[in-house]
């Protein structure tokens, strides 16, 4: 009798004991989130990197978030990183055409990656190979357009990175006609919408703001958010709006661009999306 109760005792414990090592979380992911210089009001890459880093380690989500404005002296400090994200500025001074080498490093070992607004801009040469090759698409100019409009925008509701977010509207300097890999291998739109002419020129900014290029996709859904699964295993995002720092106290914007952080990293984004309080205007300035 006794050693029958043992033997239940131990089949309990180790069924506890396995219940509860599946449960246990795993080690953190690591979001590193990088801004560059700051604006005010628009284009204020600091000050709102600053909230998200905030928002992603008060979500009870396992993720470690930091923000920087400048790269650290010491590359160690972020090289176990799962994810790099630029909101910050682009072009020549996007914050990655000064670290090509150790970033494409990241990249094949499938660190994540998210580029915003201005970050989906790139410098000819080796950043925008590493761009071509880790994003899947960028702003061409020329090609690409940057006006402001009112966009409709339709998450897909496939994704990860939509999950909990609804249909919105809002005035942005929402690009449109990106350039993407031959044949869109890997890429899957997640907001989309459709400029038209009457949309652009009713804006602040005139049809000095788009070219024939891409006034050629009047009429026609737009991806302003795509998502990218690459071969080597790592995922991104580039996202075109995001010019206000305003509009993130609407909840469904804000609400994707913490999902798709926590998704280039590598984690699961909860079924109604990654939570956060709504910023107030105090906050924000």
């Amino acid at each position: 009798m006794k050693a029958r109760w043992l033997h239940g005792f131990a089949t309990a414990a180790l069924a506890v004991l396995m219940v509860t090592s599946a449960a246990a979380p795993g080690p953190a992911k690591k979001i590193v989130i990088i801004s560059g210089e700051q604006g005010v009001g628009i284009h204020d890459c600091a000050a709102v990197n600053e909230i998200f880093a905030t928002m992603l380690n008060e979500s009870g989500l396992p993720v470690q978030a930091k923000h920087y404005t400048v790269w650290p002296e010491d590359w160690e400090e972020i090289a176990d990183a799962d994810a790099v994200v630029f909101y910050s500025n682009g072009g020549a001074l996007h914050p990655l055409s000064e670290r090509v080498t150790e970033l494409d490093a990241m990249r094949k070992r499938g660190v994540g990656l998210m580029c915003v607004h201005q970050a989906v801009g790139f410098p000819e040469g080796d950043a925008l190979h590493l761009a071509k090759a880790w994003l899947g698409g960028h702003y061409e100019s020329g090609y690409s357009t940057n006006p402001f409009w009112m966009a409709d925008v339709t998450p897909n509701p496939n994704h990860p990175v939509s999950r909990g977010v609804s249909p919105f509207a809002t005035e942005d300097e929402w690009y449109f006609h990106m350039r993407f890999r031959e044949d869109d291998a890997g890429i899957t739109p997640i907001l989309t919408s459709a400029p038209t002419e009457a949309k652009v020129t009713e804006s602040r900014r005139g049809t000095e703001h788009w070219n024939e290029p891409s006034a050629k996709a009047f009429g026609t859904p737009q991806v302003l958010m795509w998502a990218t699964e690459n071969e080597d295993g790592g995922r991104a995002v580039g996202l075109t709006g995001g010019h206000f720092r305003h509009h993130f106290k609407n909840d469904d914007y804000r609400k994707v661009f913490l999902n798709a952080m926590v998704w280039v990293a590598g984690h699961e984004v909860p079924e109604n999306g990654v939570p956060s309080r709504t910023p107030d205007y105090v906050e924000l300035k």
